[in-house]
């Protein structure tokens, strides 16, 4: 085909039943100044968006290039190239380009792999339809997603002068929040599987999202069509809002929300693939490659993480691990027993205290590090994460404490915090009518980590502040 500046070539193929990718061969000649051609793929596709997929290609002598994409079987796809209008302006040559196809197909039967954190793998089967094919999978632990209940959900009305339609119908609007914590700056993505990428075949009218800090920045908003945003360590609160009929709104107030994050390279788990389902455990039967003979299946088999691999969970004292186990519990909304729930809170609270020297962790953080020294630095950092922990654990236990006294008064409160006192008692101590105050006791802990009058730990302050009032 000749190619002029702007010019634009479009075939419609029938993509054949057992393809799944295409494999795109482009050849150019006949050209003395660089050329730059679009391709591009679409596919209409029966209770689907269409599927669409693009790319540039940039010729600066006579060469071929080749691109492969995904495919449709048994769905026409239009396929197009463009030279661009300003590729090529000033040559009277016209670029001929010579564009091959071929399809390609490989056949299975799980679009995804859950692992289930046991020895046994994941049986994937393969088949080949349209011609032999070469079978080397390979796979990738580099992500990690996280789901969140809300912890508070609101439906209300939307303004009369605006979200009232014609007909008379009033546009309602559902605000749920979630709250999460990250340890280190990450990009984070936030994913509700119900909503996104969805707009003309969805029920509901819109959707949209926004990150903010405990001082109610704003760091990250979105749609339907979610993005990753750069996000400091600290902790997040993000809110979705929809709206729509209050029958189906009434439905989502519990949606799930994922919030997916990169690994880092150091984290990232390659997977290993077996041609056996002994193979994990045996320790042979590895499968790299082979070839796949049209209409005959083959097995294969999808093993966990090695375990030398994976977190060492054999140290019960670690610290991070606990201190996301009470994150856990903390995001975990519409409790039925409200009381069991906190005793639950507190218990995994002092797990985290515990696992802490704090008597280590205070003289550390009360020297001064060298700021040229890296590895001094990389220890504060630790540290400073090692304090929040703490400082979160015992603003967490207060909370609880609290709100165990609140509902069920003094004689709850000396209940479901007795789990606590039996860790510490002695057999001097006097008996459990008259042990101090576990209130008190952790709000003077807190004291000596954090500074009390800030707007975080205004709620424990002020009580502190009320028991006193009523002791006097």
């Amino acid at each position: 085909m000749p190619f002029q500046p702007g010019h634009i070539e479009r075939r419609y193929i029938e993509v054949p039943l057992g393809a799944s990718w295409v494999e795109a061969t482009i050849q150019t000649s006949g050209f003395d100044t660089t050329r730059r051609f679009f391709v591009d793929a679409v596919q209409i596709c029966p209770l689907q968006r269409p599927q669409k997929w693009e790319s540039v290609a940039t010729f600066s002598s006579p060469a071929a290039k080749s691109v492969a994409f995904p495919a449709v079987a048994g769905q026409t796809m239009e396929l197009a190239i463009a030279q661009f209008w300003s590729s090529g302006i000033g040559s009277h040559e016209s670029t001929i380009v010579e564009f091959e196809v071929v399809f390609h197909g490989i056949n299975i039967n799980k679009e995804e792999v859950v692992l289930d954190g046991s020895e046994a793998p994941s049986r994937i089967d393969a088949e080949a339809l349209l011609a032999s094919e070469k079978l080397a999978p390979a796979a990738l632990l580099n992500k990690l997603k996280i789901p969140y209940r809300p912890i508070d959900s609101k439906l209300c009305t939307l303004a009369t002068n605006r979200d009232n339609l014609p007909s008379g119908k009033q546009i309602l609007a559902l605000a749920l929040t979630y709250k999460f914590k990250l340890e280190d700056a990450t990009e984070v993505k936030p994913q509700i599987p119900l909503l996104n990428n969805r707009v003309y075949d969805t029920k509901f009218e819109s959707q949209f999202y926004m990150i903010y800090d405990t001082n109610r920045r704003i760091y990250a908003m979105g749609d339907v069509y979610p993005i990753f945003s750069k996000l400091p360590k600290g902790e997040y609160n993000l809110q979705l809002y929809q709206h729509d009929n209050v029958q189906y709104l009434e439905k989502l107030k519990q949606l799930v929300l994922f919030t997916e994050r990169n690994l880092e390279e150091k984290d990232v788990i390659r997977l290993n693939f077996f041609s056996q389902p002994d193979g994990p455990v045996m320790g042979n039967s590895t499968f790299k490659t082979s070839v796949l003979v049209p209409g005959k299946k083959e097995s294969i088999y999808l093993g966990p993480p090695s375990k030398d691999k994976l977190p060492k969970s054999e140290y019960p004292k670690y610290t991070p691990l606990l201190a996301k186990i009470l994150e856990g519990l903390l995001s975990q909304s519409n409790v039925e027993d409200k009381i069991h729930h906190d005793e639950e809170v507190i218990d995994s609270a002092n797990e985290v205290v515990d696992s802490i020297d704090r008597e280590e962790l205070a003289k550390f953080i009360s020297l001064k590090s060298d700021p040229e020294d890296e590895e001094a630095e990389k220890n504060k950092k630790k540290m400073e994460i090692t304090r929040d922990q703490l400082a979160e654990a015992l603003y967490e236990k207060g909370l609880a404490l609290a709100d165990i006294e609140s509902l069920k008064g003094q004689e709850a409160s000396s209940l479901a915090s007795s789990k606590d006192l039996e860790i510490t008692r002695d057999q001097s101590q006097p008996e459990f009518g008259v042990q101090p105050d576990l209130f008190e006791e952790n709000f003077k802990e807190l004291k000596k980590w954090v500074n009390l009058k800030s707007s975080k730990y205004g709620t424990l302050y002020v009580r502190d502040v009320v028991e006193g009032l009523e002791q006097h």
